[in-house]
């Protein structure tokens, strides 16, 4: 875990007094913390300022940059890899969105990614006798919601957490289910921001997650911003692309998040 900004202060600090003689020491402590964050905007290339109160998390995992930020204008934002996950103003948007194909009969759904926990904690807000998986690949993701943003749905005994590769979990799992949610980030871990590479990862993982749906199923995926400038992976293109090879009744929506700057892609489809 990377060493937080007090603690390497605090370090150089004690290096400077003991290796520099003096008779006495005054020290000032100023709190500059972090005034801006700029992240980017996928539809326009440009840079979202987002001013920021206190960066109250920030850790290098495995697999990812996580910071957690305390916003002037969202509040509590989660960011990964530079880019904006979630925020507390506009979290139930997103989650709306992507939920929006769950039924009030559905019994057990099965989330891939969702580590932030607020799809499915709206989910059980639906729908309070779903049996809801999800399957992340960072822990450090889950430690980090549950101690800043206050995320208690992991203790739901309704929720079961795994911890790994999705990929991996769908090709061993033998449990069918009513619904299947795509809540990755953007550009997932391993695509390289390539876009070959991108499409045979959602290649693999949408004809695997199509294996665990029942007849009927639906399947929904966050499809990144709902257009893109040069340079940058046009996501929900290439989804589409997919889902239309694999499912039926396929539908898109597009939402506008303030937190994102830009609209975002959602893709439904269902098993035959």
């Amino acid at each position: 875990m990377r060493m937080t900004r007090k603690k390497e202060t605090d370090l150089a600090l004690e290096r400077l007094t003991e290796s520099v003689t003096h008779d006495n020491i005054s020290v000032e402590k100023i709190n500059r913390g972090y005034q801006f964050l700029n992240l980017p905007i996928f539809c326009n290339g440009d840079m979202m300022k987002i001013e920021v109160n206190e960066i109250l998390h920030e850790t290098q995992s495995a697999f990812q940059k996580i910071v957690i930020a305390d916003t002037k204008d969202y509040g509590k934002c989660l960011i990964i890899d530079d880019v904006m996950q979630i925020a507390e103003t506009d979290h139930e948007i997103y989650d709306r969105e992507i939920l929006s194909k769950l039924k009030k009969t559905d019994k057990n759904i099965l989330i891939l990614g969702g580590g932030d926990g607020y799809v499915a904690q709206m989910a059980l807000q639906n729908n309070p006798n779903l049996n809801i998986n999800i399957i992340d690949l960072d822990i450090e993701v889950i430690h980090s919601v549950k101690k800043f943003l206050n995320q208690t749905v992991f203790d739901n005994k309704k929720v079961n957490l795994s911890i790994g590769d999705a990929m991996h979990f769908l090709k061993i799992e033998d449990q069918m289910y009513d619904g299947v949610i795509c809540d990755l980030t953007d550009t997932p871990i391993g695509t390289d921001k390539e876009a070959l590479k991108f499409k045979k990862f959602f290649e693999k993982v949408l004809e695997l997650s199509k294996k665990r749906l029942r007849s009927g199923g639906w399947i929904s995926v966050q499809s990144g911003a709902s257009c893109t400038a040069e340079g940058f992976i046009d996501e929900a293109a290439i989804i589409d692309k997919i889902l239309n090879n694999n499912f039926a009744d396929i539908i898109r929506s597009d939402v506008f998040i303030p937190s994102y700057g830009e609209s975002s892609a959602f893709l439904f489809g269902k098993k035959e």
